[in-house]
């Protein structure tokens, strides 16, 4: 079964875009080269939150990701600007539907 790791993003100091900017081009290409990998999600819950979730085949990744996250945020942005939490679990289920273009959908491809 799937594993997902669910981060919280609390922004200390700066702005939830500059995260998102820097999450896309300097953590995201981190994770696509890991083994295990399936898929990754932000989503901006807030002024000051954010929430990613990151898809992976083995509990094993998805522990090792919020390593990786941790040491991530503390090197790239520094431990006063930014705090991750994480929560983990079983992915029941993940569904994409394949007649939609994520295009129309409004997604965006990393």
């Amino acid at each position: 079964m799937q594993q997902a790791c669910i981060a919280r993003y609390t922004v200390k100091s700066g702005t939830t875009d500059e995260i998102v900017r820097r999450i896309k081009l300097s953590l995201v290409p981190i994770y696509r080269r890991q083994p295990g990998f399936v898929a990754y999600e932000l989503i901006k819950t807030g002024n000051a939150t954010l929430i990613a979730v990151s898809m992976w085949h083995l509990a094993e990744y998805a522990a090792a990701s919020a390593q990786m996250t941790t040491a991530w945020a503390r090197q790239e942005i520094g431990e006063n600007k930014l705090s991750v939490d994480y929560d983990f679990g079983d992915v029941e289920f993940f569904w994409i539907p394949f007649d939609q273009d994520a295009k129309h959908l409004g997604l965006s491809a990393l």
